[in-house]
C-alpha cells in the first residue's frame, strides 16, 4: 500500500503556476512507480524459489547504487522533508564519494549514461572497483532507519526496488564480496527504459549520494 502522504501526480489542477523542473520529474517517475509496482509485486510473488529477502535485512543499503535524476526526483517530491533533514549526512557522503571517485578515476568522474558503449565496457571495471572501496566504508544509506527499514520506501530507487537475491542472504553480509546472485524482472527494464524516453532517449545514471546531493541543491 502506498504512503497517503506522497502527492498524487495524477490530481487535476484548476490553475496555471510556475513549476519547479525537479518536480515535474518526480511525479512523473511517481506515476511510472505505481504503474509498474503491481507487476513487479506479481512477479516477485510468482518467483520459486522465493528470494530469502526480508524486511530490515538491509545488506544492499550499504552498497554503492546508481541512479538517475528522476528517481531522485520522485524522493525529493514525495519525501521532501525527510531529504532537507539529511542534508549533513549527504554532504558528507557525497563528499567521500567524490574523493573515492577521483581516486580510482583520476578525475571527477559523476556520472555515465546507460546507452553508451563506453559506459558499460570501459567503465565497467572502474565502477566495480569503486564499488568495493564503498563497500568497505559500511556507510548505509542515508534513509535507511535504525530498525534497518527504509524511510522512503514508496519512492526508493529502482536499483532497490528490484534487487532480490537467488543466494543465502548471509552472503549479502560477507566483506570478501563473494558472487551473489540476483532475479532479473522484465518489469524493473521496462521502467528503466520509460525513464529513459522520457529523457530523451539517454538515460544519465550517478551514483546515489552524488544524485541526492544534487537533488536537495535543486529543492
Amino acid at each position: 500500500m502506498r504512503d497517503r502522504s506522497i502527492p498524487d501526480p495524477d490530481r487535476k489542477r484548476g490553475f496555471v503556476e510556475k513549476r519547479n523542473p525537479l518536480k515535474v520529474i518526480g511525479e512523473q517517475t511517481i506515476r511510472e512507480y505505481r504503474r509498474t509496482d503491481p507487476t513487479l509485486d506479481f512477479a516477485v510473488q510468482s518467483l520459486s524459489p522465493q528470494p530469502p529477502c526480508k524486511k530490515g535485512c538491509a545488506a544492499c543499503c550499504k552498497q554503492l547504487v546508481s541512479t538517475s535524476m528522476a528517481e531522485v526526483a520522485a524522493i525529493a517530491v514525495a519525501y521532501p522533508d525527510k531529504l532537507r533533514a539529511k542534508r549533513k549526512k549527504l554532504r558528507e557522503q557525497a563528499d567521500l564519494l567524490d574523493s573515492l571517485v577521483e581516486q580510482v578515476f583520476g578525475t571527477a568522474q559523476r556520472s555515465y549514461s546507460i546507452d553508451t558503449e563506453e559506459a558499460s565496457a570501459d567503465y565497467s571495471q572502474k565502477n566495480e572497483r569503486l564499488a568495493d572501496l564503498w563497500w568497505a566504508e559500511q556507510l548505509a544509506c542515508v534513509f535507511l532507519r535504525e530498525d534497518n527499514t527504509c524511510s522512503v520506501y514508496d519512492a526508493r530507487p529502482i536499483s532497490c526496488r528490484g534487487y532480490y537475491v537467488r543466494t543465502d542472504p548471509a552472503l549479502c553480509f560477507s566483506m570478501d564480496k563473494p558472487e551473489v546472485e540476483l532475479y532479473s524482472f522484465h518489469a524493473i527494464q521496462f521502467l528503466r527504459l520509460r525513464l529513459m524516453e522520457q529523457s530523451g532517449g539517454n538515460l544519465t545514471l550517478m551514483y546515489l549520494p552524488t544524485a541526492l546531493w544534487a537533488g536537495l541543491k535543486a529543492l
